[in-house]
């Protein structure tokens, strides 16, 4: 069965092309997302950080750490924030190496089937149809990333 063409004249696209399609899509959208929030987090560790430079180490703060607030002081909070803010970099970093992946693998697939950015709207049409018949692409995992977020902000007392 064969979803509608683009354009008259032009490419069929299959029903298993739009499948495939819907799922790389969701597979770049749900990495995209994730580095976005990533960046959001990376970005909070840097404003603690900036914030409790210059404090005494024996000073006391708070830290939520899974959802807990624990009393601890700047001299070991600030070391414990820095590290998770070098983790966050690093996985933010091997994760757009995937979404760079998967976008590359995209665009081979386009030419492999001979789709122009031109086709892209009608597969998305496409793939919305299925979606609302029902269909649910199957979502990447991306190896080695993180499902819970890292957590570390700090509040000074």
């Amino acid at each position: 069965m064969s979803a509608p063409p683009a354009d008259e004249g032009s490419v069929q696209v299959t029903q298993e092309q739009v499948q495939e399609f819907a799922v790389m899509r969701q597979g770049i959208s749900d990495i995209s997302e994730k580095v976005q929030s990533l960046e959001m987090q990376r970005h909070e560790h840097s404003l603690v950080l900036k914030s409790i430079d210059g404090i005494p180490d024996d000073r006391r703060c708070f830290r939520l750490v899974g959802g807990v607030l624990v009393e601890k002081n700047v001299g070991v909070v600030r070391p414990e924030v820095q590290a998770n803010a070098e983790q966050l970099k690093g996985v933010m970093e091997t994760m757009a190496k995937k979404l760079k992946e998967l976008e590359l693998a995209l665009v081979a697939f386009m030419q492999a089937n001979n789709l122009t950015p031109k086709h892209e709207a009608a597969l998305l049409n496409a793939a919305r149809q299925l979606a609302e018949a029902g269909f649910e692409p199957a979502t990447h995992k991306v190896a080695g990333s993180r499902d819970k977020a890292i957590e570390g902000g700090s509040v000074l007392a």
